[in-house]
């Protein structure tokens, strides 16, 4: 009787042979780029997002008093409340760019900011493996669909992760500055971000575990934050109670 020697597929540590994971992995990649493909042309959802355009353009020509006297309701709300998202349209459209093309730059921006930023919080608190952390990501509406959309949550956001990110830095003031600053610009791009700021006192806490450190860290913190917060929209006479 003749023995003939039959190779075995190539199999991983786990017991999956090697082509079928490559294309379960090309399946899923492919699954994720559909998905999350509205991301490359995101729109208007509603007349708001039309209007904080509109504040960005009329920014480099005149003043946000003067934007519309008969309806002030744009400036008052649009205008004041989503302010960081006002001035960075304004400044990508003193570059050249369309409102539009600018606005879609900053969400592109803002998700690959809020995405990045999650993924390295997720793994610092949990340790889990990249992929494990984005696939699970793709499953809440509010990562992914977000990009889908102009909205000013998705800018206030990736300030917001990243201020978290920044207290990881291993110069305790200088993350607290920078924490500071972030969360500033949050809170002057979308008002309520400032309901999340507690989340900064959770992460001293954990890495300090010691009140002083904690309380220091705060206190820059707070400072930095509100000298952005206060001093920005003080330049355009207005404040938090406007």
């Amino acid at each position: 009787m003749i023995h003939e020697k039959i190779e075995a597929p190539a199999v991983n540590g786990r017991g999956l042979p090697r082509a079928a994971r490559l294309s379960a992995v090309a399946m899923l990649s492919l699954l994720a780029a559909y998905l999350l493909s509205p991301a490359l042309t995101p729109v208007h959802p509603e007349g708001f997002t039309a209007s904080v355009a509109s504040l960005g353009i009329h920014l480099r020509n005149g003043s946000l008093a003067d934007f519309d006297t008969i309806q002030p309701l744009n400036v008052e709300f649009f205008g004041l409340s989503k302010l960081g998202w006002v001035l960075l349209t304004s400044a990508l459209t003193g570059l050249g760019l369309s409102a539009f093309a600018a606005m879609t730059l900053l969400t592109w921006l803002a998700a690959a900011a809020f995405g990045t930023g999650t993924v390295l919080l997720v793994r610092r608190w949990t340790a889990a493996p990249v992929w494990a952390i984005a696939a699970t990501l793709m499953l809440f509406q509010g990562v992914t669909e977000t990009a889908f959309f102009f909205n000013d949550n998705i800018i206030a956001s990736a300030f917001a992760v990243w201020g978290i990110l920044a207290l990881y830095l291993e110069r305790r003031i200088l993350g607290a500055a920078l924490c500071g600053a972030l969360f500033g610009a949050a809170v002057l791009t979308r008002s309520d971000t400032i309901l999340i700021s507690p989340a900064a006192l959770l992460v001293l806490l954990e890495r300090h575990r010691s009140w002083r450190p904690v309380a220091e860290a705060l206190a820059v913190a707070g400072a930095v934050g509100s000298a952005i917060l206060f001093g920005i929209l003080a330049a355009f006479n207005a404040t938090v109670f406007d």
